[in-house]
């Protein structure tokens, strides 16, 4: 009997143990958030600046995106996308043409949004995020904004 009780408390220690680890690893991504990256182009030249955005299907997920920099950008794991399905926008101004009279408050001065809508605000571009998957995910824009 005796051997019996001391099985059942290693085997409890050791269940406990186990569970404490796998607890703890959790902890540091709990989202399992994973590393997104890619090149964005716009009629076939790197977009020198802008930010990518990924928005989950549907009514709850978490918001995730990036700078996009000479054409690239990269989305860390520790901010990363978590598995599931994105509507994916691609945001980019021309710094050389600036748009007056924004309504608004501020009436201030931006820059003119050179990609067009539907690859933004209007966006029909998806993406599915995979676990443990290198998640590459290129845009090819082929025309700019009007």
């Amino acid at each position: 009997m005796t051997d019996y009780k001391n099985r059942s408390r290693w085997t409890a220690l050791l269940v406990a143990a186990s569970l404490t680890v796998c607890v703890g690893c959790s902890k540091s991504n709990p989202l399992n958030r994973q590393a997104v990256q890619g090149v964005v182009t716009l009629q076939g030249k790197p977009i020198t600046s802008g930010s990518i955005e990924f928005h989950p299907q549907g009514d709850e997920g978490t918001i995730s995106g990036a700078t996009i920099k000479d054409g690239s950008y990269y989305v860390d794991p520790s901010r990363g996308v978590p598995p599931g399905s994105y509507i994916v926008r691609v945001f980019a101004s021309d710094e050389d043409t600036l748009v007056q009279d924004v309504p608004g408050e501020s009436r201030g001065v931006v820059a003119k949004q050179i990609v067009p809508p539907e690859f933004n605000v209007k966006s029909q571009l998806y993406l599915t995020v995979k676990t443990d998957q290198k998640n590459v995910f290129d845009v090819e824009i082929p025309t700019m904004a009007n």
